[in-house]
């Protein structure tokens, strides 16, 4: 698998010396989570996928330390307004 780049890479071994294992940094996974349903499009350096309160906390303090930008997506909501 390839890196992102300094800054990626280094927060892909972060992240494994924190405990997280679950994380992807692919250019498509990358690409996958970079949009909503929204023409607005960031791409992140790593996409993780927390299993616990725990690793979730790791992230946090992880992205805190080296002023990562993070952002949190939840389970998926139609987008035209239906619940």
């Amino acid at each position: 698998m390839r890196g992102t780049g300094t800054k990626g890479e280094g927060l892909v071994s972060a992240l494994r010396r924190a405990g997280v294992t679950d994380l992807d940094y692919s250019a498509r996974r990358r690409a996958e989570y970079s949009t909503d349903a929204s023409l607005y499009r960031v791409v992140p350096a790593v996409v993780v996928f927390p299993r616990d309160a725990d690793e979730i906390a790791a992230v946090v303090e992880v992205c805190r330390t080296l002023a990562t930008p993070l952002t949190a997506r939840g389970a998926a909501r139609p987008s035209r307004g239906t619940r």
